[in-house]
């Protein structure tokens, strides 16, 4: 029983460990209206070194950017890209780590 329980923690701890590292990135951007526009953002994003995934909420116009362990954005990169898909950056924001 007590293995269980600590290999339980072990794994809870190392999974938690993981996520807490990563950054994440809420960009407001204008413009993105339809299936193909966030797919055409998200496939430029990431093309970055480091870029771990990128998602697109096209209610709020917001292009949420998670990167690698270790890795960080910066906004003039982020206003780069964003620029070169057609697009406007209105908002860089780091998402706080809970």
């Amino acid at each position: 029983m007590k293995q269980a329980v600590l290999i339980f923690l072990g794994v809870f701890l190392l999974g938690a460990g993981a996520l807490a590292s990563e950054t994440t990135y809420h960009l407001k951007v204008d413009g993105i209206s339809c299936p193909f526009c966030a797919y055409g953002i998200e496939k430029a994003f990431s093309q970055l070194e480091g870029i771990k995934i990128a998602q697109t909420d096209l209610e709020k116009g917001v292009v949420v950017v998670t990167m690698e362990e270790g890795k960080s954005l910066d906004e003039a990169t982020a206003r780069k890209v964003v620029v070169k898909t057609g697009f406007t950056l209105r908002g860089f924001k780091k998402v706080p780590k809970p």
